[in-house]
């Protein structure tokens, strides 16, 4: 749906980028800009999850980007990829998963049995305090990596290291059986 994947980028993008546009003037010589983007922007999507994906790898894309921009005046891009996270999102995405199920006819079953899986699976989203001191900490060390993980999926991450092919046929075997 077009108007879903426009708010989507609008939230995740568009929003980062022009908070950034307008406030980096305030960043002080050697500063630092940290952008939360997602566990899922370093993975291949998975179906019924396309344009939250789109959103964040784009995002990630851009934190690239401006990264290699603001490096040339000595200001630093660190992007922190977390998992799961107990916000209002997490639940949402549930929910939203759960209207998949409610509301398509031509997946039903694999929608059913992906709302199993994310259910199951996804594990107990971390507290925002702790992100929050990822970032906190993250904020004050003299010397970062580009980029932090927190709280990965250790599924993803499995399924992220094999190639498309085998992907695509274990994502089928787990949503038709």
């Amino acid at each position: 749906n077009y108007d879903v994947l426009k708010k989507v980028i609008d939230i995740n993008l568009s929003g980062t980028m022009l908070i950034n546009n307008k406030f980096h003037r305030f960043l002080k010589q050697k500063g630092r800009i940290i952008l939360i983007t997602s566990e899922v922007a370093s993975y291949d999507p998975l179906p019924f999850n396309g344009i939250y994906n789109i959103s964040k790898n784009a995002l990630e894309s851009y934190a690239q980007a401006l990264r290699q921009e603001l490096n040339l005046l000595d200001q630093q891009v660190v992007t922190i990829q977390p998992g799961a996270v107990e916000t209002p999102l997490s639940a949402s995405s549930l929910d939203g998963t759960t209207d998949l199920v409610n509301s398509t006819k031509l997946y039903q079953k694999q929608a059913k049995h992906f709302l199993y899986l994310v259910k199951n699976f996804m594990g107990t989203p971390i507290k925002t305090e702790k992100l929050g001191k990822l970032v906190y900490k993250v904020s004050l060390k003299k010397r970062v990596k580009y980029s932090y993980k927190i709280h990965r999926s250790p599924g993803l991450v499995m399924l992220s290291i094999l190639p498309k092919r085998l992907q695509c046929f274990i994502i089928k075997l787990l949503l038709n059986r």
